[in-house]
């Protein structure tokens, strides 16, 4: 029953036996409650690890380097930008870089897949 009803959202390694889901188990608790089957979150956590689901939490993945010519290009732009203004010209700023946090942070929340 339980197998059934999240195997549309079962995730996993295809290099390894690991699965998880991409729901949370309050979503499964009120799926099997609205079936007509009640069950604890815990429950339904020792029934998905018998089955050899694990939880998995996002984690943030750490970045590489830095480019060495970064600041090369940026000196490029504040030039351009220099002159442009200097000729009375228009200058558009676009910021298109990806917004992170700084520092080791993750998303605390957690899903069945991987780990203990």
């Amino acid at each position: 029953m339980i197998l059934g009803l999240v195997a549309p959202h079962t995730a996993g390694d295809p290099m390894s036996s690991e699965k998880w889901l991409n729901c949370r188990l309050v979503d499964i608790q009120e799926r099997l409650a609205h079936l007509g089957h009640p069950a604890s979150k815990p429950v339904i956590s020792r029934l998905l690890r018998a089955h050899d689901y694990r939880l998995r939490a996002n984690v943030k993945q750490a970045g590489g380097a830095t480019h060495p010519d970064r600041d090369c290009q940026f000196r490029y732009i504040a030039d351009h930008r220099t002159r442009y203004l200097a000729q009375g010209q228009p200058v558009i700023s676009v910021d298109t870089k990806k917004k992170e946090l700084i520092g080791n942070f993750k998303n605390t929340g957690r899903t069945m897949g991987t780990g203990a």
